[in-house]
Order: C-alpha cells, then sequence, then structure tokens
C-alpha cells in the first residue's frame, strides 16, 4: 500500500464529470490498485476507484485511469509557494509520502504496537 498527504483538487471523469476544490488530502493506493481519497475528517473516502488501476504522474499530476471503463482520476498536488510543474509526487511501494518532502524509509514508518509489560 502506498500512502498520499496532501494539498491537492481532485477531477473526475467517467460516468460524470466532477471536481473538488483544493483540500488536505490523505489519497491510498491499495496492493489490489483501487485508490481511496479521504478527507481531513470523517470515515467515508470522498473519491473511490476500484481497481485495477493504471497511475501515472507528470509535473505534479497523478492520473489514476481505470482502463476497463476509461474513468480517470486526476490529482494535482499543490505546495504553497511553488510553481505546480516543479512538484514531483514519488508513488512507489512501501513509502510513505508527503508532497514536498522526501519518501520516509521503513525505519522511520509507526512501527507494530508493544506489548504492555508482563503480558504474554
Amino acid at each position: 500500500m502506498r500512502i498520499l498527504v496532501c494539498r491537492c483538487t481532485i477531477g473526475y471523469a467517467g460516468r460524470l464529470t466532477t471536481r473538488l476544490a483544493s483540500g488536505d488530502r490523505v489519497v491510498l493506493f491499495k496492493d489490489d490498485g483501487s485508490v481511496c481519497i479521504h478527507a481531513r475528517h470523517g470515515a467515508k473516502p470522498i473519491n473511490y476507484m476500484p481497481g485495477p488501476t493504471v497511475v501515472r504522474e507528470e509535473d505534479g499530476v497523478l492520473r489514476v485511469t481505470r482502463t476497463a471503463s476509461g474513468e480517470q482520476l486526476t490529482i494535482v498536488v499543490e505546495l504553497p509557494g511553488v510553481e505546480p510543474g516543479a512538484v514531483h509526487v514519488v508513488v512507489d511501494d512501501r513509502q510513505l509520502l508527503i508532497a514536498g518532502e522526501r519518501p520516509r524509509p521503513a525505519c522511520c514508518r509507526p512501527m507494530a504496537p508493544r506489548s504492555r509489560p508482563g503480558s504474554r
């Protein structure tokens, strides 16, 4: 699973065409190819695309295409004070991604919960 935390706008083209204004989002790229986009609050995703999908990135714009139906999510990553073409998003396995920062190595990710002292 890959996780992207960023400020972005979201566009959808498929059965209908929609656009979400700029906002802070958590984007989950799941191993089965599905993509879930969550807002800062709430448990339900604000956008969802079932897999399999193809993800392409160019100049901070992620295009997620479901080839079976031709649907497409367009995620435009924004960084305040940075030109749009200067943003590059790395979509790679086992990375926690925060737009504008380097991917965090595995050693910096949260670890599994520790057992309580005295428990087995």
